[in-house]
C-alpha cells in the first residue's frame, strides 16, 4: 500500500485546431484506462474515433469549438435569432467587438448539428457562411474560455466535485484499472501533521492514524485476495471493487468554462468547504487569478 498525497495541475486552455483537439481528448480520455502510456504519434484519432463509435461522448466534452459572426450593429438582436437557431443548453453565447460569439464542446455541436464525427463537424463549420471558427485561442471571449484541469485526489473529493454542472470530466474508473501491485490511498487530511515516525511514546498520541492504516492495509490484502493476479483472475476489477473505501487514490480531468470554474472556485475554496476539496483547488484557483481568467 502506498499513502500519496494530493496534487492538482492546469493542463491548457482547450486547443482550437483540429489535431490539438484530438491529442487533448485522447490524454483526457485515457486517464479513465490509466493507459496514457498507450500515447504515440497518430493513436489520438483511432482512440477519439473509437470512442465515439461506441458513444462514449463525454470524453469528447474536454474540447471547445467557438464561433463568430460578422459585426452587427445590433448584436444583441443577433444572439436572439442564433439562440433559436442553436437552442442547445450546452452552446454559450458572448457579444465582443460587436460580433456574436458561440461556443461549446464537440459533443453540445455534433448533437445540435446532427453530426457523427469530429471530422464532420469541422468541415461543416468551415463551410459555414454564417458562422466562422475561432482560432486564436487568445481571441476566445473570457465567458466561453474552456480550461481543463487534473486533479490526484480520493473519492470522497470526487464525489463533491461531480456535483457541478455543466462540466465535464473523465475519471479513473475502477471497473477496468486493478490494483493488484499496490493500491494507492490519499492520506486523510487531518492526519497531515504526522511526525515521520511514530514510536512506542508517540504511539498513543497517533493512535486512530495507525488504527486508520491497518484497515487501509487489511483493505489491500482482501482486494488483492478477491482480485487475484493479473495470469491469474479471480475476480474482475469492477467486482474486486467494492471492498474499496473512500479515501481510494482517483486521477480525474475536468473541463469546463471559466465563469464555471468562478462559481466552483467560490464555493470549494469557502471556510465553509470540505478541507480536502478546499486544498486541492486553492493551488490552481490562485493561478487562475494570475493568468486573470478568474478574480
Amino acid at each position: 500500500m502506498e499513502i500519496i498525497t494530493q496534487e492538482s495541475e492546469i493542463w491548457q486552455q482547450c486547443p482550437t485546431d483540429f489535431n490539438n483537439a484530438i491529442s487533448h481528448i485522447e490524454r483526457a480520455g485515457r486517464v479513465c484506462y490509466r493507459s496514457e502510456d498507450k500515447i504515440v504519434d497518430g493513436s489520438g484519432y483511432k482512440f477519439v474515433t473509437n470512442i465515439v463509435k461506441r458513444n462514449h461522448w463525454s470524453v469528447i466534452e474536454h474540447s471547445n469549438m467557438v464561433c463568430k459572426t460578422e459585426p452587427s450593429l445590433h448584436p444583441a438582436g443577433t444572439i436572439d435569432i442564433l439562440r433559436v437557431k442553436y437552442p442547445s443548453a450546452f452552446l454559450k453565447f458572448a457579444i465582443k467587438e460587436d460580433c456574436v460569439y458561440i461556443g461549446g464542446n464537440f459533443r453540445a455541436w455534433m448533437q445540435q448539428l446532427n453530426l457523427s464525427s469530429i471530422e464532420e463537424l469541422f468541415d461543416y463549420i468551415d463551410k459555414d457562411t454564417e458562422l466562422y471558427r475561432v482560432d486564436n485561442k487568445k481571441n476566445i471571449p473570457m465567458l466561453l474560455k474552456a480550461i481543463t484541469c487534473r486533479f490526484r485526489t480520493d473519492r470522497a473529493v470526487t464525489h463533491e466535485l461531480v456535483r457541478h454542472r455543466p462540466v465535464s470530466y473523465s475519471q479513473e474508473s475502477q471497473r477496468y484499472c486493478a490494483y493488484r501491485d499496490q493500491l494507492q490511498v490519499i492520506q486523510p487530511w487531518h492526519y497531515n501533521d504526522l511526525p515521520e515516525i511514530i514510536d512506542k511514546y508517540t504511539a498513543k498520541k497517533y493512535k486512530n492514524w495507525l488504527l486508520w492504516k491497518s484497515s487501509m492495509e487489511q483493505i489491500e490484502r482482501t482486494y488483492k485476495e478477491l482480485a487475484g493476479t493479473k495470469d491469474s483472475p479471480n475476480e474482475r476489477p469492477e467486482q474486486a471493487r467494492s471492498v474499496l473505501p473512500n479515501c481510494t487514490a482517483t486521477r480525474i480531468v475536468v473541463t469546463t468554462t471559466v465563469p464555471e470554474w468562478q462559481f466552483i472556485f467560490n464555493l470549494r475554496t469557502s471556510k465553509a468547504a470540505y478541507p480536502p476539496i478546499r486544498h486541492l483547488l486553492e493551488p490552481i484557483r490562485d493561478i487562475f487569478i494570475e493568468k486573470g481568467w478568474v478574480v
